[in-house]
């Protein structure tokens, strides 16, 4: 388990490398008429920009935490990680389901 958790927050924070070219891709979202009144486009964004956040947070923790040698604080900051990647899932399913993968959607 131990193990697992290093992999997987070794990846979260890697990831952090490839944050800005996404984050400058996802500004073209509101390129089609219209978007900048959706408000799913604007959680898509949104998770986008704040995915650092949840990631740096959960990584920094986690680290201490096995330092401590501690896998309840492992398991819980890996959970903090895991929070910008699921809310980026989430606002990508929804913009796919409700507005039929269209960034132009009325809601």
């Amino acid at each position: 388990m131990k193990s697992f958790l290093i992999i997987y927050n070794v990846l979260l924070v890697m990831s952090l490398l490839l944050w800005p070219m996404l984050l400058i891709g996802s500004v073209f979202a509101f390129d089609a008429p219209g978007s900048e009144n959706s408000l799913l486009t604007k959680m898509f964004v949104f998770s986008i920009a704040v995915y650092p956040v949840a990631a740096l947070v959960g990584g920094i923790g986690f680290w201490i935490a096995l330092k401590k040698n501690s896998l309840s604080s492992m398991k819980s900051f890996s959970c903090i990680s895991a929070i910008s990647p699921i809310f980026i899932v989430c606002s990508i399913a929804l913009l796919q389901v409700v507005c039929g993968g269209e960034f132009s959607c009325r809601i």
